[in-house]
């Protein structure tokens, strides 16, 4: 076989991360919560390697947000300033890659621990700790989600979750939305997109779920209009100016650990196929 370049790998670690997300997102809008991601306004076309600068995510009286964490931040890299561990051009990019790490460390302890009232089984691990950053927590990776006895690897996390998160995305990008952000949510996402794909994912609470609260009827533009539920004015979660333009200022795509990239495990295709199910939404 053989040996991947350091580009093909960072790609492909791209990819993965991005499906990861795919499938965060996807069960916390399907339990009621929404996602604020900042637009992704140099990229015409909306690829799986994007990065989503993750602003807030506010789900069942959860809130967390990249405000929160700024200073830490910013402490932390001022350390390595003094100690030359990074020159100041690396700050931009170091600040964007530390909030994602904190909010995908975050996310995910709080998905894998809910998701089991669901009987939805998601593994994750500790990537590769760094020799350099000893104060930084090691970067966590969905390693495999079980649901109803059948377990999917982070290879069909990577193709499945990415496909549904791709199609969220230009979604989004195709309304030529001017605002600075995306949220992502039951609310605002049409049912052709929450639709466009069967689910492994199976919530009966969804069955209840109304969403009619967050939802009003715009006759002049004969569309859902969002409108903010309470839990959400009363959260940080509309993240301040100066938040949305450091994480614009800086587009460079992050590095990150290549031994995380080749997956674990494998399943047959015709396995994954048989085991799709069709969610409620409605």
């Amino acid at each position: 076989m053989e040996k991947k370049t350091a580009v093909e790998l960072k790609r492909s670690h791209q990819e993965y991360i991005f499906g990861q997300w795919g499938l965060l997102i996807q069960y916390i809008i399907l339990i009621g919560g929404n996602v604020v991601i900042s637009y992704p306004k140099r990229k015409k076309y909306i690829d799986k390697r994007n990065q989503l600068d993750v602003i807030c995510v506010n789900v069942e009286g959860k809130c967390w947000n990249v405000d929160d964490f700024t200073q830490k931040v910013m402490t932390d890299i001022n350390e390595l300033l003094n100690k030359n561990v990074i020159i100041p051009r690396d700050i931009p990019r170091t600040k964007r890659k530390d909030l994602h790490d904190i909010m995908n460390n975050n996310i995910i302890k709080w998905v894998c621990q809910r998701s089991e009232r669901d009987g939805i089984k998601i593994i994750y691990k500790n990537g590769k700790s760094r020799s350099i950053r000893k104060e930084k927590e090691s970067n966590l990776y969905i390693d495999g989600i079980e649901v109803n006895g059948k377990i999917y690897d982070r290879k069909f996390i990577r193709d499945y979750f990415g496909d549904w998160m791709q199609k969220v995305l230009k979604y989004f990008v195709d309304k030529n939305n001017k605002n600075k952000h995306i949220i992502i949510s039951l609310a605002t996402l049409s049912r052709d997109i929450l639709h466009s794909n069967n689910s492994i994912i199976n919530i009966p609470e969804i069955n209840t779920l109304s969403v009619s609260e967050d939802v009003e009827y715009d006759k002049n533009n004969e569309e859902l209009k969002y409108i903010y539920p309470q839990s959400i004015i009363s959260c940080p979660c509309q993240a301040e100016e100066n938040t949305f333009q450091m994480i614009q200022n800086d587009q460079e795509q992050f590095s990150s650990e290549l031994n995380e990239v080749i997956p674990s495990s494998s399943h047959p295709e015709d396995f994954i196929q048989n085991s799709f199910k069709q969610a409620s939404l409605l």
